[in-house]
């Protein structure tokens, strides 16, 4: 009895198991639909409670979704053999709705790649795209009117600007109001707008605005996908740059057009700027981004052709300034001394007069563009706008310093160095680098008191900044400033353990700085010492390889306490007596360059680093000689063991009955980080 009742409950459950093992095998072996009712009768006759119907439920579910798979290899099998056109719907139905299990057949998954491979989904995409309708950003031909001249000539490559200029000008001094239409209809087709203005409207700077409405509207209806400025097809390839030249030929022609000149008119009704500049600056203004950009873009090209033509009348001032002394010293030694001015003076002192009116009236355009456009469009949403301003200021300071190099301009570039965006960052700081690799005297005694205010940003961004290029651009505009002697001594350090970052490009930017502290330290190092030829050239040898030595002591302890963070201090009962516990005797400087943890990829960065800097890193010899004196003696004032006294009892340890040097510096590390960038090499 009890074999029977032993026995009796182990038949279901061997059935299940069966009916689990069984499945792959018959499916294989019986049609699909015969096995598919076998497992349903079967799934049928072994119902009990409900947690076992649960438990049987999900073999069935999965055996119908393989009877599914299999139904469709069959299919796919008789389609292939028999080439029937019945069985294609069900083919194309059923992969569609067939479930996605891990373990799929290798036959199912050729399948659905065959049924992916028929939808023509590429071809429909390359398709539309050839046809530019919704691909106009990309390819597609814009809808702007090719009614302007000036505007066709942007269009043309090869187009002679200058030839085009002097024609608008001929123009220009027939009607003025008509050739100042067509000046302003042509940057209405840079924003993408084929509506014009007459010569009328273009004059009534009272209906700028009304006008510029009523034009914006009509833009909005069009739904122009891109305009010129930002479109990717080839005929606005180089729309910019022409758009440039031509502004800044306009400018420069209209100032060396004889008195009254367009840039310099006797009235301002039909002046070239007095008449254009409210309706550039009202399109800056707008919401409509294709005509902020746009006006925005001319007002910059616009204010950086007249800081070249206002540093071309300072030029001239100062000339007639010096021609005017030197006339008047010759009256003042001239044998019959007349009291009143020569002809020669009073032409001087006229001609004077006319450059000090028109550098009035460029200032007045400087400041006017600058206040009315720059001051709004810098702090813009869009980030190219931003990226564009900061550039062109960069381009003022650096064309105009008279008039832009002051703490009033500067700080705009500093508070951009704090901008989301690292396009506008990094155009930030590449107009410092310009200011500061300058060799004016004048240039860098007014960049004092910006440097004074934004150095602490500038040293965070080097060290902490998300993109590599703008950490790599500022190690680079901080070793000019370190060079001009505008960085302090205890802010040196923090850059220098930039020698240690992990970013290689970060490295090599800092290497020149770091190169810069090493010979300033080995130049005091050297003071008072009168040694000469060969004696002096050992000197400064040990003297590099020391200086060298106890500067990567000091960055890899300042990097270790960085590290550490002020819980793990507060934590640390001893936390308060740490600073007198670090102060290490010269003797243990070396063997701290290896003893704390991470310093050997430290070194190895190091070296990679500074190999090209550093010719000290190739001396070998003067290395080794520092490396191998007895480090144990040394006493707490910098000054290490004699090389009488080198083979210590703290440099020998015993190998193999034979004594070998070590020193407290493992030299394997250095010397192995040596030969890898010598092999790099």
């Amino acid at each position: 009895m009890s074999s029977d009742g032993e026995t009796t409950p182990k038949a279901p459950r061997r059935s299940a198991r069966d009916r689990k093992s069984v499945k792959p095998f018959v499916s294989l072996s019986q049609p699909t639909r015969k096995r598919k009712r076998s497992k349903v009768d079967n799934g049928s006759d072994t119902e009990g409670t409900d947690g076992e119907r649960s438990v049987a439920s999900e073999p069935e579910k999965d055996t119908d979704d393989e009877g599914l798979e299999q139904e469709k290899q069959q299919s796919d099998e008789d389609e292939e053999s028999e080439s029937e056109e019945e069985y294609k719907a069900p083919r194309a139905s059923q992969a569609k709705a067939a479930p996605k299990p891990r373990g799929r057949p290798k036959a199912t998954t050729g399948a659905t790649k065959t049924a992916k491979g028929k939808a023509p989904t590429k071809p429909r995409a390359t398709k539309a795209r050839g046809k530019g309708d919704g691909g106009g950003l990309v390819t597609g031909d814009l809808p702007i009117s090719k009614d302007n001249a000036l505007f066709n000539a942007l269009l043309n490559p090869s187009a002679a600007l200058q030839s085009v200029v002097d024609d608008y000008f001929e123009s220009y001094s027939q009607t003025p109001s008509a050739a100042l239409a067509d000046l302003a209809n042509c940057i209405l087709r840079a924003c993408g707008c084929n509506a014009s203005i007459d010569s009328d409207e273009v004059l009534d700077s009272d209906n700028v605005v009304d006008k510029l409405d009523d034009l914006i509207e009509a833009v909005k209806k069009e739904a122009a996908p891109a305009y010129p400025l930002v479109s990717k097809h080839p005929s606005y390839k180089k729309f910019r740059k022409q758009l440039s030249e031509l502004l800044h030929r306009l400018i420069q022609t209209a100032a060396d057009l004889p008195q009254p000149s367009p840039l310099f008119p006797a009235s301002d009704d039909t002046g070239l700027l007095p008449v254009l500049q409210p309706w550039i600056v009202c399109m800056s203004t707008s919401l409509v981004r294709s005509f902020r950009h746009t006006g925005t873009v001319v007002a910059l090209e616009m204010e950086s052709a007249l800081c070249e033509v206002a540093k071309d009348v300072e030029k001239e001032g100062e000339v007639l300034g010096r021609q005017r002394e030197a006339e008047r010293k010759r009256r003042a030694s001239a044998p019959g001394k007349s009291k009143g001015k020569t002809p020669r003076e009073k032409e001087l002192d006229t001609k004077a007069e006319d450059v000090k009116k028109r550098k009035a009236v460029l200032n007045d355009y400087l400041k006017e563009f600058f206040d009315d456009v720059f001051v709004h469009r810098y702090r813009d949403a869009d980030a190219g706008i931003r990226t564009d301003c900061v550039r062109e200021l960069g381009k003022w300071m650096k064309t105009h310093p008279t008039y832009f190099l002051s703490g009033t301009y500067l700080r705009y570039i500093g508070w951009l160095l704090s901008d989301m965006n690292t396009s506008v960052r990094l155009e930030a700081i590449r107009a410092l680098s310009a200011l500061y690799t300058s060799s004016d005297n004048s240039t860098i005694l007014a960049l004092t008191n910006f440097t004074e205010r934004f150095k602490p940003r500038l040293l965070q961004m080097a060290a902490q900044d998300s993109d590599v290029g703008v950490r790599v651009a500022v190690a680079r505009v901080l070793t000019d400033i370190d060079t001009q002697g505008l960085l302090e001594e205890d802010e040196q350090a923090p850059l220098c353990l930039l020698v240690f970052d992990v970013e290689a490009r970060v490295r090599k930017a800092v290497a020149g700085f770091v190169r810069g502290v090493w010979e300033a330290s080995v130049e005091e190092k050297l003071q008072g010492r009168n040694s000469k030829g060969k004696e002096r050239e050992k000197d400064k040898q040990r003297a590099g390889v020391k200086c060298l030595l106890s500067s990567l002591v000091e960055w890899i302890k300042l990097a270790d306490a960085t590290s550490n963070t002020p819980n793990e201090a507060e934590d640390d009962p001893d936390s308060s007596q740490q600073p007198s516990q670090t102060q290490q005797p010269s003797g243990a400087v070396v063997s701290l360059l290896l003893n704390s943890t991470g310093t050997k990829s430290r070194i190895a960065l190091a070296v990679s680093a500074l190999w090209d800097e550093l010719d000290v890193l190739r001396e070998w010899n003067a290395l080794l000689d520092h490396l191998l004196l007895d480090h144990s003696g040394g006493s707490g004032g910098g000054v290490v063991s004699s090389p009488s006294k080198r083979r210590g009892p703290s440099l020998e340890v015993e190998r193999g009955g034979r004594k070998r040097s070590n020193g407290g510096f493992n030299c394997c590390t250095w010397m192995r980080a040596g030969r890898d960038c010598a092999g790099e090499k």
